[in-house]
């Protein structure tokens, strides 16, 4: 398993937060069974300490490995991660985009989606930012509270 089939997966769940068209009944990334053979031979790398896997940490590696037996959980008795409510979707794409930033040593590039009211509405919306922008948007509200405070 490379890097670039998990890349491919992570991408096709774009589709479960509302980036992309999910009424396409063949995509291979919605596909749960896809989704867990994949993880399944990510697994079994990372456990054989062979191949890609083999140079990361063991604080990732468990990490990943803990991921894993929440997406296996997430994806229990569904055929298509559209199948799940949405906010397990939502859970789905966080727990691969978690695998993904750990494999790829990129923490701050991972992607994390939630449900959101925006203000003066009822309706819930699906929000999402990487880790990155997430800290300068809290390290702005900061600045700006600490600037405000000084007058």
């Amino acid at each position: 398993m490379n890097r670039s089939a998990l890349v491919s997966v992570l991408l096709g769940m774009a589709s479960i937060v509302g980036l992309a068209s999910a009424s396409e009944p063949t995509h291979p990334n919605v596909d749960a069974q896809s989704i867990r053979v994949q993880q399944a031979a990510i697994r079994a790398e990372i456990l054989s300490g062979a191949g890609p896997y083999q140079q990361l940490d063991l604080k990732s590696r468990d990490a990943i490995l803990q991921h894993q037996e929440r997406l296996t959980a997430l994806l229990r008795d569904v055929d298509r991660t559209t199948d799940l409510p949405e906010r397990r979707q939502i859970d789905v794409f966080n727990t691969l985009e978690a695998i993904s930033a750990l494999i790829n040593r990129d923490p701050d590039g991972r992607m994390v989606c939630w449900r959101e009211r925006p203000v003066g509405s009822n309706r819930l919306q699906t929000a999402c930012m990487t880790v990155a922008q997430m800290r300068a948007e809290r390290e702005a509200s900061q600045t700006e509270i600490a600037r405000r405070d000084q007058r």
